[in-house]
């Protein structure tokens, strides 16, 4: 499977970056400042809107559910580098919810909080996923039509901005511009929808609980190759332009040319189950009286699946000083923890029973 999936990526990888990103950027500041256009829905675009509408309500079930459709997305259509980085963030998603429910944070968190955080992990994860799975449908739609189909996009509540995005993108298939695009996107939309809302200021990201997990490092993404492990850390998840960094700081990493092939490997022939035994069987264990290994119990085992109320739609979209954050980050030296993950790992567990006594 991975050999035809990595024959597949070949052929696309090399018509991946046609014309310069800063030429993509420019297309898209002439492309924001056209009037959006209307027009009656014929009854093949209303069949369209509806299939992918039913299609991304059934793969939004959980965190499983959402990572594995990335993945499949990915496989039919490499060249859509966001949906590979979506897939192994939302990874992380997964191992967030069960720690709350693993060997580490049970001790320092009351079930309440846990609870409170987990419904935070899974709302950001299952708000993304409804707002960007649409758009890379629409993509293979628009593939097997051979036409640009995103005038659709506003029927599935996606920014302005994206639609113009995906139309320079379907004339100038530059992945870099894509992937960069749509983390602004999502962010904007967390933003908006989840990460500046009073319950989850109130109840989440002020809480110490919460900052005592951004300080011991229980924030960072991780990126788990076939052999080796690699991290970024999250300083301040309450920061839109934070989050932006670290998602194109995760985007340089995952496609570096040397480590490519090895993060697509371990996608590729790991299942994904929400526990961190997938990524480090020596120091987890998904049953739970290992006396040898921490419980890092399967998603399925440590939360139900969550029915999320739909909300009021509002495009975050204001001006073209949005574009400024295209801008490429610092080179990033990926920061490779295999050796050291296993020591604080350990020492985490130290603390936290240090903490709950």
């Amino acid at each position: 499977m991975f050999t035809k999936l990595w024959s597949s990526f070949k052929k696309e990888k090399n018509v991946s970056f046609p014309i310069s990103m800063a030429l993509c950027v420019s297309f898209l500041k002439s492309k924001l400042k056209e009037q959006q256009s209307s027009s009656l829905l014929s009854t093949k675009e209303e069949a369209i809107i509806k299939n992918i509408r039913s299609i991304t309500r059934r793969a939004n079930i959980n965190n499983i559910t959402r990572t594995n459709a990335y993945l499949d997305f990915f496989k039919q259509h490499p060249s859509i580098h966001w949906a590979l980085l979506a897939h192994f963030v939302s990874r992380n998603g997964g191992y967030h919810m069960t720690d709350l429910e693993g060997s580490l944070i049970p001790h320092i968190l009351k079930l309440k909080n846990r609870k409170a955080f987990f419904l935070f992990l899974e709302r950001a994860n299952a708000l993304i996923f409804h707002d960007a799975f649409p758009q890379l449908l629409l993509f293979k739609e628009s593939t097997l039509c051979q036409k640009p189909l995103f005038h659709l996009l506003p029927f599935f509540n996606v920014s302005c901005f994206m639609e113009k995005v995906w139309n320079v993108f379907w004339e100038y298939p530059n992945s870099e511009f894509l992937t960069t695009a749509l983390i602004i996107n999502e962010q904007h939309h967390l933003e908006q929808k989840l990460v500046t809302t009073k319950v989850v200021q109130q109840n989440v990201l002020r809480t110490w609980p919460f900052l005592l997990q951004q300080s011991l490092g229980l924030t960072e993404v991780l990126l788990p190759s076939s052999s080796r492990l690699f991290s970024i850390t999250v300083n301040d998840f309450s920061s839109l332009t934070e989050r932006i960094k670290v998602g194109k700081m995760l985007y340089s990493i995952l496609y570096d040319r040397v480590l490519f092939d090895d993060f697509l490997l371990f996608a590729a022939s790991t299942i994904h189950r929400g526990s961190r035994e997938d990524y480090a069987e020596h120091l987890f264990s998904t049953v739970k009286m290992q006396k040898t290994k921490l419980y890092s119990p399967p998603l399925k085992t440590a939360w139900s699946n969550v029915v999320h109320p739909s909300l009021p739609h509002q495009d975050w979209y204001k001006n073209d000083h949005v574009l400024a954050l295209f801008a490429s980050e610092k080179f990033v030296i990926p920061r490779d923890i295999t050796a050291s993950y296993s020591r604080k790992i350990k020492a985490l567990n130290s603390l936290s029973h240090t903490l709950s006594s």
